[in-house]
């Protein structure tokens, strides 16, 4: 497992998660205060690994759908609201129609909706 962080983080929390193997990789900050995507990227394009997991706040999430690096959304809807003080799903986003709804599971009264980029080719779906 891989994080990323910016130079602010908790050390507590990082020499934790260092004695479980946990890779800590610190990357700058973009122009809008975020980790830049490009150096994370970048740090891909030197390994074999091909797919990753972002599991991110709703500036995270925002900023992987705006610059259209995203290819499926997983989104958990539980049955009943947090309420005012919750955090956002998501932040600012481009309008994008390139997701197609494509399954549902349902989990007890929960529901996990998996939502796919309709510019996938047909085997990359069929996986």
């Amino acid at each position: 497992m891989i994080i990323f962080t910016s130079s602010k983080y908790n050390i507590e929390k990082y020499e934790k998660l260092k004695k479980l193997g946990v890779q800590i990789r610190e990357v700058e900050l973009d122009n809008k205060k975020l980790l830049s995507i490009d150096e994370i990227l970048s740090t891909f394009k030197q390994t074999n690994i091909k797919t990753i997991l972002v599991e991110g706040g709703a500036k995270v999430t925002s900023n992987f759908l705006n610059k259209k690096l995203v290819d499926i959304i997983f989104i958990y809807r539980a049955d009943c609201f947090i309420g005012s003080e919750s955090l956002n799903m998501v932040d600012k986003i481009e309008f994008n129609q390139d997701f197609e709804f494509y399954h549902e599971v349902f989990l007890g009264n929960n529901k996990l909706e998996v939502w796919i980029n309709k510019n996938l080719n047909k085997i990359q779906r069929s996986i």
